[in-house]
């Protein structure tokens, strides 16, 4: 399997070099000379592919070991990859499991890299680590966003699958899902600079430029066609309930990433 690197790379990468060398590593690292700035910065962007290359990797790593099929080709995104060109598993439980994989081997780096900068071992790599710490636990938490293209789009799809029993539902749902949320989050950081307080303007450019790149992500080829028996049981009266519940709790550590800016009143500035 082919990984491409996207070309949303070319504004990220550079954005974010200058926004940790000249914002993360002098707040928290203002003792450090200018070589050893620039040595944490580069050191904490290899680490965040390797964080990335991890993440794809255990896609694919849990594909095989399932019995899945994998696509021939994914793009590489700051969010991983996006989810929506996997073929759909042979089961529910095995589509949960593939998706899952990712973000589980995110979760594991960030505990490694969290235990690394507990130690406390050098200036240098304390800063490295923690930065990748909350980079993988971004990663974990973002795609667990029930839409496509991220990881949780196929998590929403085995939930629909398997609870509702509705398979064809589930694989629409891909088709819409990610497009409404990122309409919405796009509103959203609208709504953040029209606010014009002191760094509307940076919250708000932040979150509409994640929504784009979820509609970036969405440009893959979708592989969300159903070619998979209908399961011959029918809904559980409570099914569509259930299922409803079980979006929501993957939308909730989601939501709790939303940037918001901080209002002063005029009468208490």
């Amino acid at each position: 399997m082919a990984v491409d690197v996207d070309w949303s790379w070319l504004v990220i990468l550079p954005v974010g070099v200058w926004a940790i060398a000249t914002l993360y590593v002098p707040i928290l690292g203002s003792f450090l000379s200018g070589l050893e700035t620039w040595a944490v910065t580069l050191t904490i962007v290899l680490l965040a592919g390797v964080s990335l290359a991890a993440h794809i990797l255990a896609h694919v790593y849990a594909a095989r070991a399932l019995g899945s099929e994998t696509p021939p080709s994914v793009s590489l995104f700051l969010f991983g990859d996006a989810a929506q060109v996997w073929p759909v598993a042979a089961t529910a439980w095995r589509e949960t499991g593939v998706a899952l994989a990712g973000p589980l081997a995110n979760l594991l780096l960030g505990g490694l890299a969290y235990w690394i900068w507990n130690a406390q071992l050098n200036p240098l790599l304390n800063l490295s680590m923690l930065f990748s710490a909350a980079f993988n636990g971004w990663l974990v938490v973002i795609n667990l966003t029930p839409a496509f293209p991220l990881d949780g789009g196929r998590l929403a799809r085995a939930i629909v699958w398997e609870v509702a029993r509705q398979p064809t539902l589930s694989a629409r749902l891909g088709e819409w899902s990610g497009v409404l949320i990122a309409v919405g989050v796009t509103g959203w950081g609208i709504l953040l600079i029209a606010q014009q307080t002191r760094f509307s303007w940076a919250t708000g450019a932040v979150t509409i430029g994640f929504a784009l790149l979820m509609l970036l992500g969405l440009r893959g080829r979708p592989a969300w066609a159903w070619d998979r028996p209908v399961p011959a049981a029918a809904p559980h009266r409570l099914g569509a309930l259930a299922t409803g519940l079980l979006l929501i709790g993957l939308l909730l550590p989601a939501s709790s990433l939303v940037l918001t800016n901080v209002w002063h009143s005029p009468w208490n500035p």
